[in-house]
């Protein structure tokens, strides 16, 4: 008895709520940050579901809603993404160095909006949720990264630029060692953005070109010949009059096994600069250029307009191609 009144009981209160809710007036409201927002599409309960306009919704955001027929698909668009689209619009990098740069500061600093703005779209697609999941705030509070360093970088002929990044590691008590990470930058679309992160290592990557003293193959000389303009193929002139202006390297195609190697030290305010190829050489199964920039010596009287110096090489051989700059130390 006690069974059958507590079911009648529940199924009159059960009565009542619903009664009072459809007393009150069946219609819906709905709020968008604390704000009641009117629509001309009602809020409704269908199956056990709150359905409700996304128009309204995304309009009460800043944002807009469009459709597309042909797809058969609703695009919603916030305010938010059209900013963060202004805001890496502003911060594109003008060259590959410079991707790479904003990119290892964001490591550095832990910011992953930072990285995810130097990267491809099928990157950001790829790692959207490894970012969104720990709020866009990477690594760890110890190790941290102390300081990071451009180690080597080299250049293929599909104009894909591969840098080699040291990442010096530190803790409360000192140093923890470091790690290394290659990563691969290309052009998408006008914009430099990362293609390809190859995964982090702590220890030394046996494929990196290592020093003379420590290769274990037969160092070779490669011959090569400097190129002037007037000899170079048309579509090498072509690159050759758009890359000057920036500090960049490439490495072209030719016919056969032939590489043009073009170096480009960027503007430079007066004249007096050049590019002198420290060594052209054969190891490990790769070709390593080797190149210094040369500055005007103290007091030399130089042209005071401004220059682009360049270079090229040409080399016949195969063989991956790999440009390093050797820094002078003042």
């Amino acid at each position: 008895m006690k069974k059958k009144a507590f079911i009648l009981l529940s199924v009159c209160m059960a009565f009542l709520v619903f009664a009072s809710f459809a007393q009150a007036g069946s219609k819906l409201k709905l709020f968008v940050n604390g704000k009641n927002i009117e629509s001309d599409v009602p809020v409704q309960i269908i199956q056990n579901r709150v359905m409700a306009p996304v128009r309204a919704i995304a309009e009460a955001l800043g944002g807009r809603v469009t459709w597309d027929e042909q797809k058969g698909a609703v695009y919603v668009e916030v305010q938010e993404a059209f900013r963060m689209a202004k805001l890496e619009e502003a911060l594109a990098p003008a060259t590959p160095l410079e991707t790479v740069k904003l990119w290892a500061q964001g490591v550095k600093t832990r910011n992953g909006a930072l990285q995810y703005a130097m990267l491809s779209a099928e990157l950001r697609e790829k790692t959207y949720q490894d970012y969104a999941s720990c709020h866009w705030h990477t690594g760890t509070s110890s190790p941290w990264v102390e300081d990071f360093a451009i180690k080597e970088i080299s250049f293929t002929a599909q104009n894909q630029h591969i840098y080699q990044m040291e990442f010096k590691l530190a803790t409360s008590t000192g140093p923890a060692g470091t790690g290394r990470q290659k990563i691969t930058v290309s052009l998408e679309g006008e914009k430099w953005v990362i293609i390809k992160q190859e995964p982090w290592l702590e220890q030394e990557d046996e494929e990196d070109v290592k020093p003379e003293e420590k290769r274990g193959s037969i160092v070779k000389q490669v011959p090569y010949q400097t190129v002037t303009y007037a000899q170079l193929p048309a579509q090498v002139q072509a690159l050759v009059d758009k890359a000057k202006y920036n500090q960049t390297t490439q490495v072209i195609k030719g016919e056969g096994d032939n590489r043009y190697v073009l170096l480009c030290l960027g503007t430079r305010n007066t004249g007096g600069y050049s590019i002198e190829i420290s060594r052209v050489e054969e190891a490990d199964g790769k070709i390593l250029v080797t190149y210094q920039e040369k500055k005007p010596a103290p007091g030399e009287m130089v042209i005071q307009v401004i220059t682009y110096p360049w270079q090229v090489l040409q080399v016949e051989s195969s063989l991956p191609i790999i440009v390093r700059e050797e820094v002078q130390v003042e």
